[in-house]
C-alpha cells in the first residue's frame, strides 16, 4: 500500500494492526506524498493508496476517508521573532525564517502561506528532513517552522501555533483496485473504519453542487 507517512504515524497503522494480527497478513509500505500516492496503485505497484485524488482511476473505486487538518507550529522563540510588536503574524518575517519541509513534494506550506497570505509561489529558506519524528524535532529545537498534523500536537507540547485557529485541510480518499482478494477487502474496511475513527469528516458539498 502506498500512504503519506502522516497517516502511517498517526492512524494508520493502528487501524489496521489487529486486522493484520488476527489474519497474520503481511503488509509493506510504500511512503510518498499524499499527491502522488495513486501514481504507485497506478503503475500496478500496490493494491490501495491513501491519496488526495478523489476520481477513481481507471480499475479503481475511491472512497471518502476523511479529513487531515495541518496547523502551521514553531519553537516558542521563532514564532515571536514572526509577530510584530503589536502581537500580529508578519509574513515578511516568517519568509525570512527556514521553513522545515518533509520532502520536495510537500507543499503544505505553500498552501499555507497563499490560503492564509495571498502569497503564491514565495521564496523563503528550507530545511528538508524526510522522517516524520526528525521532521517534528527539527520544528522543536527551533530549526524552523512547518505544518504538523492536530493529531501530533498533543505529543509536541513545545510547539506554538504562529496562527491560531488558520489550519490547511488536507481532504484523503482510500483508493483500490474494484476487484480485491478477500484479504485486501479486510484491509479495506480496516482503513474506514480507522479514518471514521481518527480524521475530521468531510464537509457535505453545498446544496446544488454535483456529488
Amino acid at each position: 500500500v502506498a500512504i503519506n507517512a502522516d497517516s502511517v504515524a498517526s492512524w494508520f497503522l493502528p487501524g489496521v494492526a489487529p486486522l493484520l494480527r488476527r489474519h497474520h497478513l503481511l503488509l509493506e509500505i510504500v511512503i510518498d506524498d499524499q499527491d502522488h500516492t495513486h501514481d504507485a496503485l497506478k503503475s500496478g505497484d500496490v493494491i490501495g493508496c491513501v491519496t488526495t485524488l478523489a476520481r477513481a482511476m481507471r480499475g479503481c473505486v475511491a472512497e471518502p476517508l476523511g479529513v487531515m487538518r495541518y496547523l502551521c507550529v514553531g519553537a516558542p522563540e521563532l514564532v515571536r521573532r514572526c509577530r510584530t510588536p503589536r502581537g500580529a503574524v508578519s509574513p515578511h518575517k516568517l519568509l525570512a525564517q527556514p521553513a522545515v519541509i518533509f520532502n520536495r513534494k510537500d507543499a503544505l506550506q505553500d498552501a499555507f502561506l497563499e490560503q492564509h497570505f495571498g502569497l503564491r509561489q514565495p521564496h523563503y529558506p528550507r530545511h528538508f528532513a524526510p522522517a516524520v519524528e526528525a521532521f517534528e524535532t527539527a520544528i522543536e529545537l527551533g530549526l524552523g517552522w512547518g505544518m504538523v498534523p492536530e493529531q501530533h500536537l498533543a505529543k509536541r507540547p513545545g510547539l506554538q501555533e504562529l496562527l491560531p485557529g488558520a489550519a490547511v485541510d488536507v481532504v484523503l480518499y482510500w483508493q483500490h483496485w474494484a476487484h480485491e482478494s478477500i484479504s485486501a477487502q479486510r484491509l479495506t474496511a480496516a482503513v474506514k473504519t480507522a479514518a471514521r475513527e481518527h480524521l475530521r469528516p468531510m464537509e457535505p458539498p453545498p446544496a446544488g453542487a454535483p456529488a
